[in-house]
């Protein structure tokens, strides 16, 4: 009998080829990719093409495509880097990385959400690429690489390495921020030192999307008084405010520094977008405009040869103005918020002699109606008086005398300020070289309504005013001396302040139409989810239900409503100092009026804005908009009503004003 040697030999074969494989598996990383689509809105994707069809993303929005980088081996993984081998449509931004271990569970549907989330994994090899750009020369520690769109630039080498640790499971992201409507794609490849690349071939991966329109980005400029640009002051793109409207120092006296603010807004107001995150919506991108002056913020070229008007802050491009109080919390900044605009102090350096000076600021930004503004911008040098604002402090000899705390600046209180510190440089010693003061509110919280303010002493050293909204407020000094010459705006001539709520709850209602009445309720759900069923809804004909009998009405756990404004914009104030464990709605009553009115509701909770939510109501309509939840640990949270209609807050149902003589829902 004869025994055939086949079978042994193969096996013998097969145990050495599994051997080798074993050991390049142990010797050797692999890279192992596939879509993450987790919480993601795609259209469609497939792990084995790697590929991802975004849908649709609004222009001035971002929509990212996730792949799943995985190392399933003991020996750790070098990716050299994500370069774009084509594309359709602008402003696809390079890739970022970071580790699926550091994203909090909370935030695993939108791991990129945070401007502090993954690092860019820059493209170290310009030939790959679709820009047709010459690398620059570098040092010997540096190498070339993309670092924004097209642009280039010098790093250190060890950036264009990224390693995937043993085991380890990173992300990979590509964020698409459409300029223009259309069809677009991108295809990639992933270079890297695994062992099953092919002849070492990167992984390619692609990614299409359909850039919609959904709004747009609208850019805002303020300064002193002044906020424009104006229509007639825009030409084919470009527009060009009045020396009339020049940002103006005033008179900065001789050697000193004198500041005036910019602030740049975003003042659209995009509808929310399945499967986009809400903080990117209608974002304002300020950067360099190659079409214009490629500068993104700075001064016109053979303006400021002397450089004697300097930014106070960074002005480094691009960055991006979000649609104002969006809530943008992540696991890195849990308080986070858009706040729709960026403040740079704009400074002019006073020489020893008197003369007057001029330079043009420029900002450029993808505002596609007013991309480029030119700001005229004119400073006196003077022997002039300087102006000296202070918040009023308390004065021991005269303890009844009003003054201001300002770590306790609460909103629907008076604000006190001081000005007696300001002086002529002649005789600083001598306070009757000041001859006149004015204090202006340069700047409060949108919704104000200036008639508000109660002013006293504005023509006085001492002055105040009523604080009717919590946010963020700018107070100006202008003195004048004997000879009639005006200050200028400097550092000490401006208090800039915060009025933050003391209550814990504190909800604020504001409205568009002065001739029109709006209610805001709060009920407490415990007992109750009826619009006007007293004693558990705070409204207007319950201003202070006693909800518990451990306090006074209006303290502790008991709401206050502090105005029924039945014929302006608001507001209308709720407060709870110490709220209980448990619910709270939150309803909007049209009581009267004859034309739709936009409705704005603002939640602060523990002193944070943590909410900004508008919808627009008609006559006999009531407005559901969200429920406060607090806790035993003294933490609320809050949570918009079920939407009745995609993309908007919460739900309208018809109530007629009758309703509230009875209850409703």
């Amino acid at each position: 009998m004869r025994t055939s040697v086949a079978p042994v030999i193969l096996c013998v074969v097969t145990a050495l080829v599994a051997c080798r494989e074993d050991k390049l598996t142990r010797h050797a990383p692999r890279l192992d990719m596939t879509v993450y689509a987790t919480g993601q809105a795609y259209d469609g994707f497939d792990d084995a093409t790697l590929s991802i069809a975004l849908g649709e993303v609004p222009v001035y929005a971002t929509k990212w495509a996730i792949f799943q980088m995985s190392n399933p081996t003991q020996i750790p993984l070098k990716i050299g880097g994500v370069r774009f081998t084509a594309s359709v449509g602008q402003r696809w931004q390079e890739a970022h990385w970071l580790s699926y271990e550091g994203v909090a569970a909370t935030d695993r549907e939108r791991p990129f959400s945070s401007p502090a989330a993954g690092k860019k994994l820059y493209d170290c090899n310009l030939e790959h690429r679709t820009c047709a750009l010459a690398a620059p020369a570098c040092p010997d520690d540096q190498v070339p690489a993309m670092v924004n769109g097209c642009d280039t630039a010098c790093i250190d080498a060890k950036e264009c390495i990224t390693e995937v640790p043993a085991f380890g499971v990173y992300l990979l992201g590509i964020a698409y921020q459409p300029l223009e409507e259309g069809e677009h794609m991108l295809q990639a490849e992933v270079h890297s030192n695994a062992a099953n690349a092919v002849n070492g071939a990167p992984m390619t991966l692609s990614v299409t999307a359909t850039a919609v329109f959904n709004g747009a980005p609208d850019v805002e400029i303020h300064y002193n008084n002044y906020a424009g640009p104006m229509v007639e002051d825009c030409s084919g793109g470009a527009c060009v405010i009045p020396a009339a409207n020049a940002m103006s120092f005033g008179n900065i006296g001789l050697t000193a520094v004198g500041t005036a603010p910019l602030t740049i807004r975003n003042t659209a107001l995009c509808q929310p977008f399945i499967g986009v995150d809400a903080c990117t919506l209608c974002a304002l991108t300020v950067d360099k405009d190659g079409a214009a002056f490629d500068l993104g913020i700075g001064f016109k070229p053979g303006t400021n040869d002397d450089g004697r008007f300097y930014f106070g802050s960074s002005t480094r491009v691009p960055f991006d103005i979000l649609q104002r109080n969006l809530d943008c919390a992540d696991a890195i900044n849990p308080n986070r918020r858009a706040e729709g605009a960026v403040t740079i102090p704009v400074n002019f350096q006073a020489p020893d002699v008197e003369g007057e000076y001029h330079t043009t600021l420029v900002v450029e930004s993808t505002d596609p109606d007013e991309p480029v503004i030119e700001i005229p911008v004119v400073a006196y040098s003077r022997n002039a008086p300087v102006a000296i604002a202070r918040f009023r402090e308390f004065d021991p000899l005269n303890p009844g005398a009003p003054y201001t705390d300002p770590t306790d600046i609460q909103p629907l209180r008076r604000v006190n300020f001081d000005g007696r510190q300001s002086y002529d440089p002649r005789d600083p010693t001598d306070p009757g070289l000041i001859t006149s003061y004015t204090w202006t509110v340069v700047e409060y919280p949108i919704g104000t309504n200036p008639l508000d303010f109660q002013h006293q002493g504005v023509d006085t050293p001492l002055y105040s005013f009523w604080l009717p909204l919590a946010g963020h407020y700018v107070v100006a000094l202008k003195v004048a001396n004997t000879d009639g010459i005006e200050s200028g705006d400097t550092v000490d001539s401006r208090v800039e302040f915060e009025v933050i709520p003391g209550s814990r709850i504190h909800i604020q209602l504001t409205w568009d139409d002065s001739t029109n009445d709006q209610d805001l309720h709060l009920m407490y759900l415990p007992q109750s989810s009826n619009v006007c069923e007293e004693p558990w809804d705070c409204y207007f004909a319950n201003k202070e239900p006693v909800w518990l009998n451990t306090a006074p009405a209006g303290a502790g756990p008991n709401p206050r409503l502090d105005i029924d404004d039945t014929n302006g914009l608001g507001p209308e104030n709720i407060n709870i100092d110490a709220p209980v464990a448990a619910s709270y709605r939150i309803a909007i009553h049209y009581w009267r009026g004859t034309q739709p009115t936009r409705n704005t509701v603002r939640v602060y909770l523990n002193g944070i804005q943590v909410a900004e939510y508008r919808r627009t109501l008609t006559d006999a309509q009531a407005w559901l908009v969200a429920d406060i939840k607090w806790n035993d640990s003294g933490i609320g949270s809050i949570e918009p009503y079920a939407a009745d209609v995609a993309g908007q807050v919460g739900a309208i149902i018809p109530f007629s004003t009758s309703d509230c003589s009875g209850f409703g829902l």
